[in-house]
């Protein structure tokens, strides 16, 4: 049945009408249910353990950040995508999902701890962040185990990629912003997003440098423009890779290119490259 938003006809059983949330759980025999509830209990409790420890920094962070907010109902997505499921595939859906929010959980508490916007005056953040690179999310991060001793920190994902998967309202305020600045409305929301989250001035800093690709497309060259400029007081390195990757000349140029980045970090940070290392972590 298709939706109406008049009527509120065509949710299902489990909403109502102009309510995001579930007006019950879903009931999938004791067995399942208990397990299904024990698990939206043990996602908040790793959520406690993990950032509990840093109340003060978190509270900061959910008033200074939009974004932040969002990974508090973390177990409501996993819901949304465990309707209907029982007996193994909800096993395996949630053990699926948990391995996800385990990573977010572990790099929010990262950024919080690093962050110069929360913590400008602390000496053990600017320690930190002297050994850490902020990424973005079309960039290569395996490039990066040839440098297992430097931290590196996605913070393209973290503020708009993982929130969008949460809430897929997160975003839509930065391409707003953006477009309030004359984007076109027809340009891809992620880049748009991740622009319109710099002009708002809604990034963490949390590294010594900025490092940054134009992968895939046209729209993250914009983007790397935005966020370099954003950035301006950070080095920054930005890796351009060429769209026609099988024309021989093309795979010459990604090199040099590729080896110029890994200079441009081993200069910042003071160590250099592991090649065996950096080779052997790296898919062939």
């Amino acid at each position: 049945m298709a939706y109406n938003p008049k009527t509120g006809k065509g949710l299902g059983r489990f909403y109502s009408a102009e309510h995001r949330a579930f007006r019950a759980r879903e009931w999938r025999g004791f067995r399942d249910t208990f397990y299904d509830f024990f698990r939206w209990l043990y996602l908040y409790g790793f959520m406690a353990a993990k950032l509990g420890c840093h109340p003060i920094l978190m509270v900061k962070a959910m008033l200074r950040y939009r974004w932040m907010v969002s990974y508090l109902t973390a177990a409501h997505m996993v819901d949304r995508h465990t309707m209907g499921l029982r007996g193994k595939e909800l096993r395996y859906a949630h053990n699926q999902f948990f391995s996800v929010l385990h990573n977010s959980v572990l790099g929010v508490r990262d950024i919080i701890i690093r962050d110069k916007n929360l913590r400008p005056n602390s000496k053990h953040a600017a320690k930190l962040r002297e050994n850490t690179v902020m990424f973005d999310e079309m960039t290569p991060h395996l490039i990066m185990m040839g440098f297992p001793t430097v931290k590196w920190i996605d913070i393209a994902m973290f503020a708009i990629g993982l929130p969008s998967e949460v809430d897929q309202n997160a975003s839509m305020f930065y391409i707003d912003a953006m477009e309030h600045l004359g984007l076109p409305a027809d340009v891809c929301p992620e880049p748009a997003a991740e622009s319109g989250c710099a002009v708002v001035d809604d990034y963490p800093r949390v590294g010594k440098c900025y490092f940054t690709g134009t992968m895939p497309c046209d729209g993250a060259i914009s983007q790397t423009n935005i966020l370099t400029r954003h950035f301006k007081e950070l080095p920054s390195f930005q890796i351009t890779p060429p769209q026609r990757v099988n024309e021989p000349e093309v795979q010459t140029y990604a090199v040099k290119n590729l080896k110029k980045g890994i200079e441009f970090l081993e200069q910042q940070f003071g160590v250099k490259w592991d090649c065996r290392r950096g080779c052997s972590e790296c898919p062939s």
